[in-house]
């Protein structure tokens, strides 16, 4: 390129382009989008516990979409606390000599 069109380029003013409005539309969509996974994982997990553990929620299982849509964003976000159960005896056996 010629040094006096990289000078002027350089010297030309810059122009700010304002992208908030575009920003806030995106952002409302992402969340919107980040909501609706975090629900339908939410209602995909209460639906893989058993019926006992329901009933010791206290829920039973056409009641799970309607707790979960009651749910905030903070509650949806949570993550289970119980630590994962070691597999059964006779699974470990299979495991240890797979290993």
């Amino acid at each position: 390129m010629h040094p006096l069109i990289i000078a002027r380029v350089l010297d030309a003013p810059q122009r700010r382009i304002d992208i908030a409005p575009g920003r806030v539309g995106l952002r409302r969509w992402l969340r919107t989008r980040l909501d609706g996974w975090q629900r339908q994982r939410m209602v995909a997990t209460l639906h893989s516990l058993d019926d006992r553990t329901l009933r010791d929620i206290g829920l039973h299982r056409g009641g799970i979409a309607e707790f979960v849509d009651r749910l905030d964003r903070g509650e949806l976000r949570m993550a289970p606390v119980a630590r994962p159960t070691s597999p059964a005896p006779e699974q470990a056996e299979v495991y240890a000599r797979a290993a």
